[in-house]
């Protein structure tokens, strides 16, 4: 493939080439051209440059001028003098008399020899450029600053011989005229010699004879009314001069300069002017709009009868329409300039919003609709300083994005089927190559994302899914796997977490407590096999604690010690470093030794099964051996007289009272009380 040339305009030159075509706008002066040599190597134009790659030299322009051919082109000429030189010629640039970079090209590789090499030459560089309007360009020339060129002098030679070609002279145009001195010739077309005027006034001079006036002679002369007339030997009448008059009334007034036309907006339209209006109107009178009913209203007010047509909406939200269908953000028309160019089948419409507003963007907004057949809609510019997009930004080059400073930048980069953040080298923010770091990596056709660098998330982080440490998680769920796939943690409910050793489970943990699950198989397996223990093994002058829980001033442990005890211990943190407060444990022949009382909270815990041993009874054998749970029963009265006889029903009764009647001892009564005792819950008199 061909290598191609080009020049572009950049964004600077754009937005000022912009700006020169709004009304009073400020035309762009174009003054210097630039050469460079690239850095080494042919560059590609690229339209966000402010400067050469690497500039070598720069002048005055010794010619800018509008193409013969094409009117929207403009062609800016450098002439590189022969001592000037020594260097290579890759680059070209134009810039304007503010010193912006208005458009860049890159040309075919030349060597520019110096004239003190040998090999010296004149050097011409030719840039061309294309505009929307050849009258926001300023094509003027300071005449101080040019050389001489040899087309430049056959140019001049040209103009000069054209010079020389001018037609004759006649009443109504210059031009080149015939001397005569003959004084009898009708001729309008000879200039008359001074021969021929002293010849006719010394004829005058010497007689006067009456004769009919002329426009050059004095004479006879017959009056007329006439105004249409192209006599020139009669005189007008007051009448005609009046009826003159009259129509001149009618006309306007030069002196004016078109504000005496009774309807302006008629008068530009039939002349083909451009129509702008000085102060703000009401642009539909407030609420929403579509495109199409904005174009109707843009019609009404004859926006389509001028090749040009501006008006700027009023500052009152209110008497102005939103509008809405625009697919790239609401209009707001207050204080908004609205450009009209281009007639109702072939329209480009502007509108520069304004700078504040009620929710309004502050933007330009352009509609072209060339038919239906041409995709007509809405796009607006962008702005450098930051702005919000309402559709997709496509960007089909590899660095698609660049966020910079000074001294960091990071390039957004599609290689391939990968889409990579890539940060620049230090200190080359805005300009320079991606770097080496690859911090994140998204697999465009797997979606896999890839991190080469630590990840530090302060602010916490949330993965939906199973998560696997240098392996594919294959627990599935809320999982996260360590190297081998199958083991690793996993949530197997509301606040249940599992801990699995290649797929088996191995842990659980609940609210309020850890469950451990231990091997499967005969339990003559657990002499071998474990399910939650210490690794630590225990001689006969060490310990270890399995379980340890602490205390503000004591150790509580569960553990076993190196004389073959296993039991709980509760160690005193003032005490020697192996002494203990208190412990139970059992021994190496399996018996149960506390170190304090056992002090049982219920005692028919103890039932037959524990047999007197030493000085020691069990409660069944009080029972059976010991009277218990007597006591006497409530008060009872027993009366006496003569005659009653013994009170049998006093047998094995207490008596604690006595009282007489009137002193008689055959009178009276006595107060008992029986004894009984309980036996299996029910209560027995003794008798």
């Amino acid at each position: 493939m061909s290598t191609k040339f080009k020049t572009i305009i950049t964004t600077a030159g754009a937005e000022k080439l912009a700006a020169a075509t709004v009304p009073g706008g400020k035309k762009v002066n174009i003054t210097v051209m630039a050469v460079g040599d690239g850095g080494g190597t042919l560059p590609e134009p690229n339209a966000g440059q402010t400067r050469l790659i690497n500039e070598v030299w720069r002048h005055a322009l010794n010619k800018i001028s509008q193409d013969s051919r094409n009117s929207n082109y403009i062609v800016a000429e450098l002439v590189i003098p022969p001592e000037v030189g020594g260097f290579w010629m890759r680059e070209l640039g134009l810039y304007d008399d503010e010193g912006s970079l208005i458009a860049v090209a890159n040309m075919a590789e030349s060597y520019k020899p110096e004239l003190a090499e040998g090999s010296g030459r004149a050097q011409t560089c030719r840039m061309v450029i294309i505009v929307s309007s050849i009258a926001s360009v300023e094509l003027s020339i300071d005449s101080t600053m040019v050389m001489a060129t040899q087309d430049y002098v056959d140019d001049k030679l040209a103009e000069h011989e054209k010079s020389r070609n001018h037609p004759d002279a006649t009443l109504n145009e210059k031009g080149f005229v015939q001397l005569s001195s003959a004084t009898d010739s009708a001729s309008e077309s000879l200039a008359a010699t001074p021969k021929a005027v002293k010849a006719a006034y010394d004829l005058a001079n010497g007689k006067y004879t009456a004769q009919d006036a002329s426009t050059a002679q004095k004479g006879i002369v017959q009056l007329s009314s006439a105004t249409d007339s192209n006599e020139e030997g009669k005189a007008a009448t007051p009448k005609a001069v009046k009826a003159a008059n009259d129509n001149a009334d009618k006309r306007l007034a030069k002196e004016q300069n078109g504000k005496d036309v009774p309807d302006k907006d008629l008068f530009v339209r039939n002349v083909g002017a451009a129509r702008a209006f000085r102060s703000g109107i009401s642009i539909g009178g407030g609420g929403n709009w579509t495109t199409a009913e904005f174009v109707v209203w843009l019609e009404s007010q004859g926006a389509f009868n001028h090749p040009y047509w501006m008006c700027k909406g009023s500052w009152s939200y209110g008497d102005n329409r939103t509008i809405t269908d625009t697919g790239c953000g609401n209009i707001q028309l207050a204080g908004a300039v609205v450009e009209v160019m281009g007639d109702r089948g072939a329209m480009t419409i502007r509108v520069t919003t304004a700078t504040t507003g009620e929710g309004a963007l502050s933007a330009q907004f352009t509609y072209t609709n060339h038919g239906d057949g041409y995709l007509p809609g809405w796009r607006r510019d962008l702005k450098r300083s930051g702005d919000t997009m309402g559709g997709e930004l496509k960007i089909p080059g590899a660095n698609a994005l660049r966020i910079f400073n000074g001294q960091f930048g990071l390039i957004f980069r599609r290689s391939e089927e990968y889409l990579h953040l890539i940060p620049t080298l230090e200190n080359q923010g805005e300009n320079g190559d991606i770097g080496p770091l690859r911090p994140l990596s998204i697999n465009l056709r797997t979606g896999e994302i890839s991190m080469s660098h630590k990840l530090s998330a302060s602010g916490g982080a949330q993965i939906n899914g199973a998560l696997g440490i240098g392996i594919e998680s294959a627990l599935g769920g809320n999982s996260i796997a360590l190297g081998d796939g199958d083991t690793g943690f996993k949530q197997n409910g509301d606040g249940v977490l599992d801990a699995y050793s290649n797929s088996r489970q191995v842990m659980r943990i609940v609210p309020g407590g850890v469950q451990v699950f231990g091997s499967t198989g005969s339990w003559i397996y657990m002499r071998e096999q474990t399910c939650f223990s210490s690794v630590a093994s225990v001689d006969k002058d060490g310990a270890s604690a399995i379980v340890r829980q602490e205390h503000p001033d004591r150790h509580f442990i569960l553990g076993g010690l190196g004389n073959h005890q296993f039991g709980i211990y509760m160690i005193n943190k003032s005490r020697s470093e192996n002494g203990t407060d208190g412990q139970a444990y059992m021994d190496e022949n399996g018996d149960w030794v506390s170190g304090g009382r056992i002090l049982p909270g219920n005692y028919e815990n103890f039932d037959g099964r524990y047999q007197p041993r030493g000085n020691y009874a069990t409660q069944e054998w009080v029972l059976q051996n010991f009277v218990q749970n007597i006591d006497l029963t409530a008060p009872a009265e027993v009366g006496f007289r003569d005659g009653w006889g013994y009170p049998r029903g006093t047998d094995g009764a207490a008596m604690y009272n006595f009282n007489m009647v009137g002193g008689s001892s055959n009178v009276g009564n006595f107060i008992i009380r029986y004894m009984r005792k309980q036996v299996n819950n029910t209560w027995y008199v003794i008798n």
